[in-house]
């Protein structure tokens, strides 16, 4: 390698496309390999490796994104057991309920590409990317308990103790880990 082209290696080992060293307006994005396509163009780094980050875009979702949608749907199960008791309006609890904690797995997705997404760009492009897709994520969680609310289909106190197992999950992960990895032994 020549040393315009030691220029474009970061820390981490990876190849800048068009990066403000090489005196041109990058994207960001870092490469693995060579790009065959013009500086000026965003496209999804090239896995130099097997044992490189396969995904990009198309990547299954991991482990510990399964472990969270179950801590969610067993959350969802338990207030279903629990609380279905102690309200009049039955179905109501149980749509919002259940809207919500399909709400809260949807986000845990949706945080999960978007962190894997922004895996692939420089640290100034993924905070801007991640920003983004924080306010996309809480709009559309917003518009939704919103939509429960002024239609009065389902309970939205209800919805909102579903959308809350996103976070009862995150903190009981490492117990659902732990459960799992025991279960699969």
């Amino acid at each position: 390698m020549g040393t315009g082209q030691m220029d474009g290696i970061k820390e981490t080992g990876k190849k800048t496309a068009a990066g403000p060293e090489d005196g041109n307006e990058g994207n960001g994005r870092t490469n693995n390999a060579k790009s065959s396509q013009p500086h000026g163009e965003a496209s999804r780094p090239q896995t130099a490796q097997a044992g490189d980050r396969e995904g990009q875009a198309g990547q299954k979702p991991d482990r510990t994104l399964l472990e969270l949608s179950i801590g969610i749907i067993v959350w969802g199960a338990l207030c279903q057991l629990a609380g279905v008791w102690f309200v009049a309006d039955k179905t109501g609890y149980s749509l919002g309920l259940w809207m919500g904690t399909l709400l809260a797995v949807a986000a845990g997705v949706h945080m999960w590409w978007s962190l894997d997404r922004a895996l692939d760009f420089a640290q100034d492009m993924a905070v801007k990317l991640m920003m983004k897709h924080n306010i996309i994520r809480y709009v559309a969680i917003v518009a939704v308990m919103a939509g429960i609310m002024v239609s009065g289909f389902a309970n939205p106190l209800a919805a909102f103790l579903g959308l809350m197992g996103l976070k009862v999950a995150a903190y009981l992960q490492p117990f659902t880990h732990k459960v799992l990895g025991n279960i699969n032994n």
